[in-house]
């Protein structure tokens, strides 16, 4: 029975994904895992007996966790992260809990089960990034609305006007936030955005330049940009007549440190164009 047992404590010791190990009170590797082995980027199969596992303490954890190894090999349970830096250059942050194990001598090791949360731990710091980005754009958002209100509201003569003129740029403003969304708010093809704004207006604009990612800014921006031109093309422009066109084109000129976008719109067979007061 005990054979049996120390058998199925072997097996579990051998087969665990977690490391195992028992550190002696100098630091010293008394026994370990081959989990543990291959966090730490040895060769397979190699003992790691006798080496001193401080050293593979990345230097800015190093002392903390010597001062908790103590804790622990005088008689504390303790918990604690750090980061490791394997014998290959690799770094990991692992989480451990530990107990203190009585030797034949009457003093105290260390047993500790130690795993890798380095993905739990990128996955924690990108969420809170996430966090922190839609935070951000919501509050620029946010002004951006209470902006166009303010704007609309000048410009309306009536409470129909202005909500017809308010929700049609707040669609404007949707869909370069549908764009922005699906590439995580990286960047946005400006050639897509120009396609869906201006969709209203399809076979009366006529549409010319590459593909070419502009910023988040600008692609809110350049969205409600094209959406007021293109009203205002509808109400005195080019897109107030029949046989109105508009053309609108872009290219990006390389030159000198910064590339910089060149915009066209230019109106052709609309009403005539004279001074005020004429």
């Amino acid at each position: 029975m005990l054979a049996s047992s120390h058998a199925v404590l072997l097996a579990v010791f051998d087969a665990t994904p977690e490391c195992i190990k028992i550190v002696a009170p100098d630091g010293s590797v008394l026994q370990m895992n081959p989990a543990g082995v291959a966090m730490l980027e040895a060769p397979e199969g190699a003992q790691l007996e006798g080496a001193c596992v401080f050293d593979v303490i990345a230097p800015e954890f190093r002392e903390d966790w010597k001062a908790h190894h103590r804790r622990v090999c005088e008689g504390e349970r303790l918990s604690w992260e750090f980061d490791i830096i394997g014998l290959g250059g690799t770094r990991r942050h692992m989480e451990t809990h530990a107990v203190p194990l009585l030797l034949p001598d009457d003093t105290h090791a260390q047993l500790a089960i130690t795993r890798d949360v380095t993905r739990r731990k990128e996955a924690e710091r990108q969420q809170k990034l996430l966090i922190d980005e839609l935070n951000h754009r919501v509050k620029n958002t946010l002004a951006t609305v209470q902006s166009l209100m303010v704007q609309t509201a000048h410009d309306a003569g009536d409470v129909g006007t202005y909500h017809r003129a308010l929700e049609a740029r707040i669609v404007a403003l949707s869909h370069a936030h549908d764009q922005l969304s699906r590439r995580n708010w990286t960047d946005a093809d400006l050639k897509e955005l120009v396609h869906a704004g201006l969709a209203p207006y399809r076979g009366a604009i006529e549409i010319d330049g590459d593909s070419t990612l502009v910023s988040p800014r600008s692609a809110l921006l350049l969205s409600l940009a094209f959406h007021e031109l293109a009203c205002n093309a509808t109400k005195f422009g080019a897109l107030s007549e029949p046989s109105g066109k508009v053309h609108l084109e872009w290219e990006v000129q390389k030159g000198g440190a910064d590339p910089h976008l060149h915009l066209r719109w230019r109106e052709s067979g609309g009403p005539g164009v004279f001074s005020p007061g004429i």
